[in-house]
């Protein structure tokens, strides 16, 4: 029973190192859900870089308009996962 708690433990303090690895893309990073969802991540450990058209100062963040294909091409794709809550409103469209 010890050797299996012992495992356990291991394998836990393993897939939790891996998780702290795991990198994120909030595409539309300074809206409502983008902002709330990057800084959960953060919080939860994963390196999360944040791209949306409003200007921003913070660390990671990239200004990049999603309907310009230059601004997207210098989206780092090098991710685990992306998430795109990029969408035309009537402030930029």
């Amino acid at each position: 029973m010890r050797s299996r708690i012992g495992l356990l433990r291991r394998l836990t303090n393993s897939w939790h190192s891996y998780l702290n690895q795991m990198k994120c893309a909030v595409i539309g990073g300074k809206g409502f859900i983008g902002k709330h969802l990057a800084f959960y991540l953060k919080g939860r450990g994963y390196d999360v870089k944040t791209y949306d058209i409003i200007p921003g100062e913070e660390e990671n963040y990239l200004c990049a308009d999603m309907t310009n294909s230059e601004s997207v091409s210098k989206i780092d794709l090098n991710v685990d996962y992306i998430y795109m809550f990029a969408g035309l409103t009537g402030t930029y469209a």
